[in-house]
């Protein structure tokens, strides 16, 4: 098992600076989302009980994007929940762990399970009518892409903020 490999270990901390956020991954100023698709299959090397330190305190806007991308993952609804109540009270979320990320982080989830990745590609495709999307077999660096696009657009501007109503009623 995955603890059983880390006994005896030292913790392991990623200072992940502006690539990782909890929820979400920075943007591509300079970098391509090929470059991020290799960069986060790296990182999902790291064992799962990795503390992800991220350079800021994005959480809840990350987790309100991926609620209104997924209304009914319940990871996610519990992330997004979890990081509202931390921040009311003026609380940070960071550090998060690598196995949450994986779990619930869009980002993360397309570049380190297929399956992940096909769901999140065939949601896209109806949200942005891209075609490489369409039949749910784009790669990775073509649906972080997509994602990325679709995050810096605002066009889910109105159902992130519907997702964190929602949320700030649980």
């Amino acid at each position: 098992s995955a603890a059983a490999a880390g006994a005896g270990l030292p913790p392991v901390a990623l200072f992940s600076g502006d690539t990782l956020f909890a929820g979400g991954v920075g943007k591509f100023f300079e970098g391509t989302a090929e470059q991020m698709d290799n960069n986060l299959s790296r990182i999902g090397t790291l064992p799962p009980a990795a503390k992800v330190f991220c350079g800021h305190e994005y959480t809840v806007t990350n987790y309100k994007f991926a609620a209104a991308l997924e209304p009914d993952n319940q990871q996610v609804s519990a992330r997004l929940s979890w990081a509202m109540r931390l921040r009311v009270d003026s609380l940070p979320t960071v550090p998060s762990t690598l196995s949450d990320e994986m779990d619930t982080n869009p980002y993360m989830r397309v570049v380190t399970s297929r399956a992940a990745c096909g769901k999140v590609c065939l949601l896209m495709h109806k949200i942005t009518g891209e075609e490489a999307l369409q039949h749910g077999t784009a790669g990775g660096s073509t649906v972080l892409g997509a994602l990325r696009r679709l995050r810096d657009s605002g066009t889910m501007q109105d159902k992130m903020e519907d997702a964190g109503a929602i949320h700030e009623k649980q």
